[in-house]
């Protein structure tokens, strides 16, 4: 069948042309990546590459390659359903124990994506009652879950722990009744600065504040035993961290107490409606 242009209102081909003039027009470019990924040729031209989030490089590591290939091979392609189905495998069981016990944590818990737990987490968490309080210069993920819940949700300034107390103290202050949420990140994807998580950890024990860090940027190189900035405050109540950056992996992990995983495992629409990691992600970080 020959198809034709669609001539339907033309205001998404308005909002490209904008983009297009503000420069701010995105496209997809196939990328060819070779061996270790150090260089990428795109468009006939190779380029050194500085922008992979791949930061130790582990993605082409043969040991994660064998492994990755292994658990393929005895397990299949996919888990091949979401976890309370048929698809919560013993390797998601055991990688989630390991996880903790580096952690020093009662349990963790395995998402598709950083982006689908960030998305996904506060709605589970949160109701009409509470607060959720943000840096402002959050992951974009984090901001889409702040929206999506059903609580107030209001932006603290940048790395501004006395903003943060204000925004606390006159909560506090009020006639609330609903929890407050604060969530940050350890390390700023786009800025290179780390949250003052110390004053962080403090304020939210004054105020009685619920502590959701995402460390995703730092884990795996950053922190004791590289495990993230976060990983030293036990009184954080929530530790986010990504498979997918220096893992050289994909997926993503939260660690939390038992009573918060099995809530999570109860109400959190990423995991109860998702497939979970396939058998050779597992592998590969395991």
């Amino acid at each position: 069948m020959q198809q034709t242009e669609d001539t339907r209102p033309t205001r998404f081909l308005k909002e490209l042309q904008k983009r297009k003039q503000e420069r701010q027009y995105r496209q997809l470019e196939p990328v060819n990546a070779e061996g270790s990924k150090c260089y990428l040729t795109v468009a006939g031209e190779k380029f050194l590459n500085f922008c992979s989030n791949d930061y130790l490089g582990l993605s082409t590591h043969p040991e994660l390659i064998h492994r990755s290939n292994l658990y393929t091979k005895y397990y299949g392609t996919s888990s091949s359903a979401s976890r309370l189905v048929s698809g919560s495998l013993l390797i998601h069981h055991n990688l989630e124990e390991k996880i903790a016990g580096l952690y020093k944590r009662e349990a963790a818990l395995l998402f598709g994506s950083g982006f689908q737990a960030n998305t996904t987490l506060l709605p589970a968490l949160t109701q009409r009652s509470d607060l959720i309080l943000a840096d402002k210069r959050s992951h974009n993920s984090i901001l889409q879950g702040c929206m999506l819940s059903r609580a107030e949700f209001r932006r603290f300034r940048h790395n501004d722990a006395g903003h943060l107390e204000a925004l606390l103290k006159r909560y506090r202050a009020g006639a609330a009744k609903g929890e407050c949420w604060v969530v940050t990140e350890s390390l700023f994807s786009m800025d290179g600065d780390t949250a003052p998580i110390k004053e962080i950890v403090t304020l939210c024990k004054r105020y009685e504040a619920r502590l959701i860090v995402d460390d995703a940027h730092a884990f795996g190189i950053w922190g004791v035993k590289g495990l993230g900035y976060a990983a030293a405050h036990h009184d954080v109540d929530i530790i986010l961290g990504t498979l997918g950056k220096a893992g050289g992996g994909y997926g993503a992990f939260v660690v939390c107490s038992n009573t918060y995983k099995e809530y999570l495992v109860n109400y959190c629409s990423g995991v109860i409606y998702s497939t979970s990691p396939p058998p050779g992600v597992v592998g590969a970080v395991d």
